[in-house]
């Protein structure tokens, strides 16, 4: 009887210790999204000579925006963004918007570019790509949407 409280002892003890938790789950999801956040890609908005950070999405999409680069912006404005077409389709994979915020940047229907300049809750299939510094849309804004995306 000793012998098998002594094993049940044993095995309780080397239970508790295999499951102790050791928070290795959180930290490796911290590190994955810290990695993540330095791997994210990015470009840049060159307008009337300044630069300003454009943070591309992790997708299909926002890679085959970043390989036709440089883009030449010469948009049209609409009540709540920039526009324009671009020379070379992108990947899409449209979903339904849903709430935009100042600066985020998407494409429609794979050839139309769009940068948001205000808040707005859209109702149609877009493609997201990533969003621009929202001092880079201000400066667009002024420049009636002139300006270059480079690598």
């Amino acid at each position: 009887m000793k012998k098998l409280l002594t094993v049940l002892l044993v095995l309780g003890l080397w239970g508790c210790s295999s499951k102790k938790d050791t928070g290795s789950d959180t930290n490796n999801q911290e590190n994955v999204k810290v990695e993540e956040k330095q791997q994210a890609k990015t470009m840049t908005l060159s307008v009337n000579k300044q630069k300003y950070k454009v943070t591309l999405l992790s997708n299909k999409s926002a890679n085959s925006l970043l390989s036709i680069a440089p883009i030449e912006l010469n948009c049209a404005k609409d009540r709540h963004s920039y526009y324009c077409e671009l020379d070379n389709a992108l990947n899409v994979a449209d979903k339904t918007a849903g709430a935009m915020k100042k600066g985020d940047l998407y494409v429609k229907g794979g050839h139309t570019l769009y940068i948001a300049t205000k808040a707005e809750t859209l109702n149609t299939k877009i493609t997201r790509l990533g969003t621009i510094d929202e001092k880079g849309v201000d400066a667009l804004t002024k420049s009636d949407g002139v300006g270059t995306i480079n690598k």
